[in-house]
Formats: structure tokens, sequence, C-alpha cells
């Protein structure tokens, strides 16, 4: 609602300080004034959300729920290092390369020959690699960056699931739920693979299980936020 106002979306001026508190965000006023064109604001790009899911085969609750929690929808954040409505990192857009291998594909055989792309990501060169994730990064603010974070999130979800392939030697099914596996994906997605790693670790030793209490209590340090993520996304999806 603050960037809404301060962009001049709307208009607070009946508003004392025009609606706006001292940190950007709206006051009861400027909120108020703006609560119709926040509602259009957050659910006019519902349809490609769906689609981009859909294509991605992830749900498009945790999809929007990203986009809310990280963005709040507004594309144009000046956080270094993040970018777009899921303030995706170069590390964010690699791992999607890494892992989700027809993802890959489809973005590498644009540019390369079939037989380099189907070395897989990890064998192309350096420069291929650097020049593939800024070609990625590009779609950023475009119709594209949907399905860009939606595949990047099922590439979260095949790194989690190697690493309870790992930590277990079982296959994900044996070990853990539907919503635990989707709390780890997300707290990779938010935290990283090394956060995850070790506080699963702890868990599986002490408990022989992922429950999502026992992970948490392990999460540590800056670590940490990755503890109620997943529930942050549930509420704003």
């Amino acid at each position: 609602a603050g960037r809404l106002i301060w962009s001049g979306r709307v208009d607070a001026s009946s508003c004392p300080n025009r609606g706006l508190l001292a940190n950007g965000s709206a006051d009861s006023c400027g909120e108020a004034l703006a609560q119709s064109i926040v509602e259009q604001w957050q659910n006019e790009n519902n349809a490609a959300i769906l689609q981009a899911a859909r294509q991605a085969y992830i749900p498009a609750h945790l999809l929007k729920g990203l986009i809310a929690q990280e963005s709040q929808f507004w594309p144009n954040w000046q956080k270094k290092g993040e970018y777009g409505l899921g303030m995706l990192t170069d590390l964010g857009v690699d791992m999607a390369l890494r892992w989700n291998h027809g993802f890959y594909l489809n973005k590498c055989t644009k540019y390369y020959s079939q037989p380099y792309c189907a070395q897989g990501y990890e064998n192309i060169s350096s420069v291929a690699q650097n020049f593939l994730r800024g070609r990625l990064m590009t779609e950023i603010g475009t119709p594209a960056e949907y399905r860009l974070l939606a595949e990047s999130l099922y590439a979260g979800c095949l790194q989690s699931a190697q690493l309870v392939r790992n930590l277990t030697k079982k296959e994900p099914r044996e070990v853990a739920t539907y919503e635990e596996m989707w709390r780890i994906t997300l707290g990779v997605y938010h935290s990283g693979c090394g956060c995850l790693h070790d506080a699963m670790k702890q868990s599986w030793k002490n408990n022989q299980n992922f429950e999502w209490l026992n992970v948490k209590r392990h999460l540590t340090g800056v670590c940490q936020s990755a503890g109620d993520y997943f529930d942050k996304i549930i509420r704003l999806g």
C-alpha cells in the first residue's frame, strides 16, 4: 500500500502525511484508501501464476505466497543481489539450472548444441554457465519471470529430495510427509541448502525424523529465519 501511494497509483492526499509513515509504509488512513487497489494489484496476475505453477508441477498457492512474502508484488525493490518478485539471487538461478534438468536443457539448447547441453549444467564451461544465468536474469521483470520462479521452486524440490536421500539412504516418501518436504524446500529457497542440511542432519541423528519442530530447533544464526518461512507463505498465498 505504501508503494502504491508513493508511486502515485493511490491518491492519499486527504490523509495526514499523505497516508505514509516515516518508513514508507502506509498508515491506517493510507491503507484504507489503498485497499481496493492493493487487492487488484495482488490478483491481476493470478492467471500467469497459475499457468507457471502448472507448467512446473508445483502448487500455485505456494508460488503466489512466495511472491507475496518476498516482494508484496512490488517489482522494484532495491536490495543488493536480490531481484524481482521472488527476490531471486544468482545462487537461486544457479540452483534452477543445476537441479531442474528439463528446464536447463530447454534454456541451454537455445544457445548451444544439444550434445553440448546434454553433458549437464555442472559439466559445461563456467563461461556457458555464467551466460545462462545472465540470460535467465534478463527474464526478471517480464512475463517469463513467473515461470522462472516456479521452475526454481521445482528445482528446490529436487534438491531437497536428494538431501533427504543423502542423509537417510531412503526415499523422501519413506521418511517425510508432503508438508515436511515443502517446508524443507522453501527453507532451501530462503536460506540455502547448507542451513537445512545441518539442521536436518541433527534432527535425523537425534529423532530419526524430519518433523519440523525437530528440524527448526537446530536452525542457528542466520538460518533461523527459515523456521517460519513456510507458515508465512501459507498465510499469504
